[in-house]
């Protein structure tokens, strides 16, 4: 079997603006960065890409699929040479040691119910902002990376910060886990103006399993089960024809992918159901006919991983 390296742009590199913070000169970031256009959006990319794809966990193996022609190599097993590559990585991991994990959990706790006396970042991350929380999946798949390379400084307090939200799912207790509340996913069905709720519910979906995946944390895992169990139950609720309606009248991010993620380790044919009426048809029926001359209103992340 062929191996290869994956690149996956850094969930690092949007933190400094979803926090309202700053992160190195413009200058510096020239020295380091790459403009990644992504239909109308432009993504900084900070000098090196954190992550590779993981390998799917060994539970998810099933004998009756064929042997995948190409298979990636470990994270674990990767390692930078002294380069700007690994200046930026180092930056990154400075960047990430500076974050207080206090700070990230204020309103995940707050919405449930439990006490916080931490000051909350700003930018995106504000109390008042609808897409609060979002930061935290990019944190969590960060500091797994990180901690797959051999930080284990960003292992442990990733860690505590996952236990943390155990806690918030917990106190919430039906499975729901956001630092906002379920009322913005009922605006959402009431075809109210919300600002992407599932966008920023699967950055949280896809940093806990990252944890899993980097860092083998079941605890992540059990909240991700949780996760998929309310959208299931949520779902469920609605006509079909409904919730298409919803689903393309929003940003969804690539939730698909975390939960085919997870089908890979669970073997779930509930997750595998879930993943799969997250899919945009919108998008993948016009090309399972052959027509690729579309123009979609979906965002360009959204429609790459639909296509992946």
């Amino acid at each position: 079997m062929k191996k290869v390296v994956r690149q996956r742009t850094a969930s690092l590199c949007v933190l400094p603006h979803c926090l309202g913070s700053v992160f190195i000169s413009y200058d510096q970031l020239s020295m380091y960065s790459t403009v990644i256009s992504l239909g109308i959006f432009s993504i900084l990319a900070i000098g090196w890409v954190l992550g590779i794809e993981p390998a799917y966990a060994s539970e998810a193996a099933d004998s009756s699929k064929a042997t995948p022609a190409l298979e990636a190599f470990a994270l674990k097993d990767i390692r930078l040479l002294d380069s700007p590559w690994s200046e930026a990585q180092e930056a990154n991991r400075r960047w990430l040691l500076s974050l207080e994990p206090g700070r990230l959990l204020h309103t995940f706790r707050l919405n449930a119910g439990l006490p916080s006396d931490a000051r909350p970042y700003g930018g995106c991350e504000a109390p008042t902002c609808e897409i609060r929380g979002h930061s935290m999946g990019h944190y969590l798949s960060a500091c797994a990376m990180m901690a797959a390379i051999g930080d284990d400084t960003l292992r442990q307090r990733s860690a505590y910060v996952v236990a943390e939200l155990a806690k918030c799912q917990a106190s919430l207790g039906n499975g729901y886990l956001s630092a906002f509340p379920e009322s913005h996913l009922e605006r959402l069905e009431r075809h109210e103006h919300v600002w992407a709720p599932i966008y920023v519910i699967h950055k949280i979906m896809a940093g806990l399993y990252d944890q899993y995946a980097f860092c083998g944390n079941t605890q992540a895992l059990d909240i991700l089960k949780n996760m998929a169990g309310y959208f299931e139950r949520r779902i469920d609720k609605l006509e079909e024809a409904e919730w298409t309606r919803i689903k393309d009248g929003t940003e969804i991010g690539g939730i698909s992918e975390t939960l085919l993620n997870l089908y890979s380790v669970t073997n779930d044919p509930e997750h595998l159901r879930l993943a799969q009426r997250f899919e945009s048809e919108t998008f993948l029926k016009p090309l399972a006919e052959g027509c690729d001359n579309r123009v979609f209103p979906q965002n360009a992340k959204e429609i790459l991983v639909s296509g992946r």
